[in-house]
């Protein structure tokens, strides 16, 4: 058709007949029919599913409803009761509980327990719901209704609900029910029993089948305080203490074959005894005891400490009293303290073998391999039929005597004695003698030592070498007039043996000691001398001093010679010495008047020859000055002019005696004066030389362009004058001689002198009660200390000296060079 001309030319006209707004119309009426079927086909689908979805649930309903009545059809055939709690709190009942009214059965009604449930059990109850409730905490009970009817309530979480179920127990589970009833009801008899006996004033007690105590009353335990001194009465048992020796059974039936088992228990107080009884009664499983005090004439009879018994506590020595049943009757003070034993071991009524138990516990008997076999035999004395004694040597490294005395009425009394010091001072008094004899007999002295009866006891090998004694004749304590007649054959002197004779024997109550010298025949020459000793004996030694004495008399003859020359080379240099003064003195005179410009001009050579005639007198002068100063402070004739001192120009005084001798040198003088400080009391001459002498010797041992410092300080009560140089030093071995007369040392400079600088500067700070001091490393220089005191006669602080004395005091410096 497409293809036929005619349709072709009907299309074509149609097309341009149809309108734009025909064709949007057109769409628009399609578009709705096409809406409207989709939207018919959804509705019905919906409807279909809904009336299925409906379908679904009326069936789901129907098979709750079911189970809700199946579940009400076995609640109600096994006669019990749902209560659940929703999160808003409100309680649903579901199910019916027989013996219940209909009114009980709503929920109200069936949640007030008291009304139908005993208090108890009601109580309890409610306490497991609120613990359900809070926490989740589920629980299982056993409850009886107010006719006595038990149920089972049963509390449970599900699906977010709290859920409590109530039944009738029956069978097995009312039984059990019944047993815990009956438990709880002896629980609070118990309890109450208890709680009865806790507030009387005897002491009780409960142990199970085991024999340990589980329960005690407050007076048991105060009872056990007292006994055990104080201490915690846990894990203490006064039956066992009181009634047993060794290991308990271990069962209390078995203990307590009777059913009844009794004790005495003695507690001392001061000097009084309280005695309990105790008894304990046996059940089925356990024991109950209780302790009474005894009252009566018994008691007071027990309490009467016999008055040998305080006696004996005044004794150093252990003692302890046993009576025939091997229970102790008595322990003093000194058995307590010598075994550090706790008061109540030592109690009447404890047993003689628990008291070793416990001594061994504590390690004071001996370490025994077989302990059975041994506490066996010691507890055999009681039957034994004399005294025994034993030592025990402890671990403590202490030695004990001990004594067991069987007693007539089968009893025993056992002492004990600490003789631990004893053989340690017995030990050392023989270990002492033995090195005493060992020494006397290798002395190079003659030792010998006679007894009050004038015989002798005692004499080593040198005695008899000394006197040249056979063997023989010191033998058998010979009497000491045998020993004289044997030693005249070298000493034939009446009057020193009598003296020696009556030395030992005299029997006077203050015997004096004697000493002297005896010249042997033989040349030798013996020192003897005596002391009494105080058991009445004599020691007398003698001592062969003979080439002391050669040496006492050579050094005694060489002093003399020495004294000698010394006084005569004394007396000679102060002869020297003034008849050198008088013509140095004249030439000194002659030369100044040369100088002088009256006896006429000097050519320049002529006047530096006068200078050198003056300077060298003036050298020569000063030396001699100081030899005469010296002779004379040997002499003990120096008498010192004590004044006040002004440091200020007793320095400059020095300063400007080398001055020129500084300059000559090429050397710098640097004075260091404490702050405040300016005068002392001493001989200001006598200063001025000590430090022109200082200066002069640091400047012989210093180098062109170096630097002397003089320090000047107060240290406490003294005045301390310090010079140091930078020098060569002075050798460590030359330092001991540095203040001796005459002795002088270049030391590698042109430095020459006569020797007597230092040693004048010694001897005049020496005379005003100071002292010096000098230190000098070689290479480093030289430091003297010169201290003088403040004042006449006061002393000396304890440490002054010291090289950096000018770096620890505040000081004006001044520059004198």
């Amino acid at each position: 058709m497409a293809g036929d001309p005619a349709s072709q030319s009907i299309l074509a006209d149609a097309a341009t007949r149809v309108s734009p707004h025909d064709v949007i119309f057109t769409s628009m009426a399609l578009g709705a029919i096409v809406f409207g079927v989709i939207t018919g086909v959804l509705y019905v689908r919906t409807r279909m599913r809904a009336a299925a979805e409906r379908a679904r649930m009326e069936a789901e309903a129907g098979d709750l409803r079911h189970r809700v009545d199946r579940a009400e059809a076995l609640l109600a055939a096994e006669d019990a009761v749902v209560i659940s709690w929703a999160t808003n709190g409100r309680a649903e009942v579901v199910g019916n509980l027989s013996g219940l009214s209909n009114e009980s059965r709503n929920a109200s009604a069936l949640l007030d327990f008291p009304g139908w449930l005993r208090a108890a059990s009601a109580e309890e109850l409610t306490r497991a719901i609120e613990q359900l409730r809070a926490r989740g905490e589920p629980f299982n009970r056993i409850l009886y209704r107010t006719d006595g009817t038990p149920v089972e309530a049963d509390g449970r979480i599900r699906a977010g609900r709290a859920i409590l179920r109530l039944r009738h127990a029956y069978g097995q589970r009312a039984v059990q029910g019944a047993i815990e009833s009956e438990r709880d009801r002896l629980r609070r008899e118990i309890d109450a029993m208890r709680d009865l006996i806790r507030q009387v004033k005897t002491a009780a007690w409960v142990r199970d089948n085991t024999g340990a105590v589980v329960w005690a009353n407050e007076a048991y335990a105060a009872l056990s305080r007292r006994f055990f001194n104080g201490e915690s009465s846990e894990g203490r048992d006064l039956m066992r203490v009181a009634a047993m020796s060794g290991p308990a059974p271990q069962s209390v039936l078995a203990r307590f074959p009777q059913g009844v088992a009794t004790a005495e228990l003695s507690l001392k107080i001061d000097d009084r005894i309280e005695v309990f009884d105790l008894v304990e009664y046996a059940f089925e499983g356990g024991a109950f005891g209780v302790a009474e005090k005894r009252t009566g004439r018994e008691t007071e009879k027990a309490s009467r400490t016999p008055a040998s018994f305080r006696t004996f506590n005044q004794l150093g020595t252990g003692i302890a009293l046993f009576n025939a049943d091997h229970r102790l009757i008595f322990a003093n003070d000194a058995f307590r303290s010598l075994f550090e034993i706790e008061e109540r071991w030592t109690m009447p009524g404890v047993d003689h073998g628990q008291i070793l138990d416990s001594l061994r516990e504590g390690q004071y008997l001996p370490l025994e391999v077989d302990y059975r076999s041994w506490k066996s035999a010691r507890l055999e004395a009681y039957r034994a039929d004399r005294t025994t004694v034993e030592h025990w040597h402890l671990p403590d490294g202490r030695t004990i005597r001990v004594i067991a005395d069987p007693q007539p009425d089968g009893g025993l009394a056992c002492l004990f004695d600490d003789e631990t010091e004893r053989l340690t001072l017995e030990s050392r008094f023989n270990s002492l003698m033995r090195i005493q004899r060992e020494t006397l007999e290798n002395m190079r002295e003659a030792v010998s030592v006679f007894s009050s009866d004038g015989r002798l006891d005692f004499s080593n090998p040198a005695f008899a070498s000394l006197w040249k004694l056979a063997p023989d004749r010191i033998a058998g304590r010979p009497h000491i007039e045998n020993v004289i007649f044997a030693c005249k054959s070298l000493y034939d002197d009446d009057e020193t043996w009598t003296a020696l004779r009556h030395a030992v024997t005299d029997v006077a109550d203050s015997r004096a000691a004697l000493n002297g010298r005896m010249k042997l025949d033989d040349g030798r020459t013996v020192e003897y001398a005596t002391m009494p000793l105080p058991d009445g004996a004599t020691l007398v030694t003698y001592a062969d001093i003979s080439d002391q004495v050669a040496g006492e008399r050579m050094l005694q003859d060489r002093n003399e010679a020495l004294e000698a020359a010394a006084k005569l080379k004394n007396s000679f240099i102060q002869h020297v010495s003034y008849e050198l003064r008088t013509p140095l003195t004249s030439v000194i005179g002659f030369a100044e008047l040369l100088g002088e410009e009256s006896t006429g001009p000097l050519e320049p050579r002529q006047a530096e020859y006068v200078e050198h005639i003056l300077s060298s007198s003036g050298s020569l002068l000063a030396i001699i000055d100081n030899i005469l100063d010296l002779a004379t402070i040997d002499a003990g004739a120096m008498e010192l002019e004590y004044g006040k001192v002004d440091l200020y120009k007793a320095i400059e005084a020095a300063a400007n005696g080398v001055r020129d001798r500084l300059k000559e040198a090429g050397l710098r003088l640097q004075v260091r004066i404490q702050e405040g400080l300016t005068a002392f009391e001493a001989d200001e001459s006598r200063v001025r030389q000590v430090l022109y002498n200082l200066l002069s010797n640091a400047i012989g041992f210093s180098e062109k362009g170096q630097t002397i410092t003089l320090v000047c300080d107060k240290v406490g009560t003294a005045i301390r004058f310090i010079v140091e140089d930078h020098g060569r030093g002075i050798a460590p071995e030359d330092l001991d001689q540095i203040f001796d007369r005459f002795v002088s040392r270049s030391a590698g400079t042109d430095h020459r002198g006569a020797g007597l600088g230092l040693s004048m500067v010694k001897s005049f700070v020496e005379l005003h009660g100071g002292l010096v001091a000098i230190t000098s490393e070689p290479g480093e220089g030289t430091t003297v200390s010169c201290v003088f005191p403040l004042r006449r006669g006061e002393k000396l602080p304890d440490a002054l000296s010291g090289p950096d004395a000018a770096k620890r005091t505040g000081a004006a410096t001044e520059d004198a060079g």
